[in-house]
């Protein structure tokens, strides 16, 4: 116990240093106008080769101009609402981790984009860029996505082919990929298994239910339908019983109680695992980021026989906000550089970019080329929802996530949990409904958000 103390005041410590170290720079920016310094906070842990790429091309270009990011990790949230709350805010913030554009603009810390957003930008960029209600308030956009992130199938096509599967037809129903799994499982003989699902993802049954039940046009994300505007967790049962199924057939890729998405990434690309969900970014940093020469290959989800998807939920990433400082003007034509020259960022980390030009073979490393790029790169079956509640509300209790992980692992033991599905079900469409409630009544959802048939 006295460790964990220990700990947890050393990495208070390291946090409060480091947002001084920055606040003293941020300062320090304010007093220097020539060249005007634009600093952007962002949350991932390590460098993004894509944004320097950016960046460097940018400060070539502009001399009056210098623009520079950092990164804070798991320590993201803390620092920028320290550098809020002390005056000493950076130029461009990250929407992510709790840093959200409601927040920030209510607070009048963040400025909307609404004059650079002009309709010859807009129609450079995916349709539903900028249309997700968590990137705008009060009607006017405060952040728009750089990047859309969806899901896919992704498969190795050479497990197919020594298992006897086409690998030029994919499973399009979740019967047959069961069925592929099955197959591709029995002639491993304990060297590669049919599926990898890794439970130890605290947002896995966003990452396996949600896409597809929105591809078959059946509920939105985490139960809510839009267009009754009412919870539907009943709709999550089948997903949930497939899985299952994959479990009890022997299928998936071993430790998947526990296993996290690296960990099955690596196992993925090391012929381990025949097929997986996972983002559409990987198609892109598969080749350029992991040793080997994997010969994978990716899909449309399937559905369900019978069922029939024409578009496939997306949502925004990489949303950088402009805060209310002295270089706002600055800020913004960096923003507008950022936006338009997402190629340039492709050319080195290759994932799908909401600039649909970034997208183009010639914009993309040879390597990305050979591996899913028919179908990897692909962005107009993509729709970003407007809106959905579970960014404004307040949930007590468990959500989703935890309450179906703990129920597989029950099951992964021989426990029968029909009824207790059944009674989860129940209890996340009454708890799910009262937060939603609650943020009616508090003012944190507008009813003119909701849109029902």
């Amino acid at each position: 116990m006295k460790h964990m103390k220990a700990f947890a005041i050393m990495a208070t410590f390291l946090v409060i240093c480091s947002f001084a170290v920055f606040a003293q720079g941020a300062s320090e920016k304010g007093t220097s106008k020539n060249p005007a310094e634009v600093t952007i906070w962002v949350k991932q842990s390590g460098p993004d080769a894509g944004v320097e790429a950016v960046i460097k091309a940018f400060n070539e270009q502009n001399p009056d101009i210098h623009v520079s990011y950092e990164y804070y990790g798991g320590n993201y949230p803390q620092v920028v609402q320290m550098a809020f709350a002390s005056g000493n805010a950076p130029d461009i913030v990250e929407a992510s981790a709790g840093i959200t554009v409601n927040d920030l603009a209510k607070a009048g810390h963040i400025i909307p984009l609404t004059d650079i957003l002009t309709p010859e930008l807009l129609e450079q960029l995916h349709p539903d860029a900028a249309a997700a209600l968590s990137l705008q308030y009060e009607g006017e956009p405060y952040a728009i996505s750089a990047r859309i992130s969806g899901y896919r199938l992704y498969y190795n096509r050479d497990i197919f082919e020594a298992c006897g599967l086409d690998p030029d037809n994919p499973p399009k129903t979740m019967e047959e990929m069961r069925e592929y799994a099955k197959i591709i499982t029995e002639k491993g003989k304990g060297e590669f298994y049919g599926f990898g699902l890794p439970l130890g993802v605290g947002q896995i049954w966003e990452r396996v239910i949600d896409p597809i039940l929105i591809a078959e046009d059946e509920c939105g994300r985490y139960g809510y339908n839009p267009d009754e505007n009412k919870y539907m967790f009943e709709t999550n049962k089948k997903f949930f019983n497939f899985y299952l199924d994959l479990m009890k057939d022997g299928s998936l890729f071993p430790g998947y109680l526990t296993l996290g998405i690296d960990p099955l990434r690596a196992n993925f690309y090391a012929g381990k695992v025949g097929m997986y969900i996972d983002g559409n970014w990987m198609v892109g940093q598969f080749p350029t980021q992991f040793e080997g020469d994997c010969n994978f290959d990716i899909a449309p989800l399937p559905v369900f026989e019978g069922e029939k998807a024409d578009k496939y939920w997306a949502e925004g990433g990489v949303a950088w906000m402009i805060t209310n400082g002295p270089d706002q003007e600055a800020a913004k034509k960096f923003y507008v550089f950022w936006l338009e020259h997402q190629n340039l960022a492709n050319s080195v980390m290759p994932v799908p970019r909401t600039f649909l030009a970034a997208n183009e073979p010639e914009n993309l490393p040879k390597g990305v080329i050979k591996h899913g790029m028919e179908y990897g790169f692909k962005a107009d079956d993509f729709t970003i929802p407007y809106f959905e509640p579970h960014y404004f509300i307040t949930l007590e209790g468990d959500d989703r996530n935890r309450v179906f992980t703990n129920l597989f692992a029950e099951a992964a033991q021989g426990v029968d949990i029909s009824k207790k599905l059944d009674d989860a079900i129940s209890d996340l469409n009454k708890r799910y409904t009262d937060a939603f409630n609650k943020a009616l009544e508090t003012g944190v959802i507008n009813p003119e958000w909701i849109k029902t048939k």
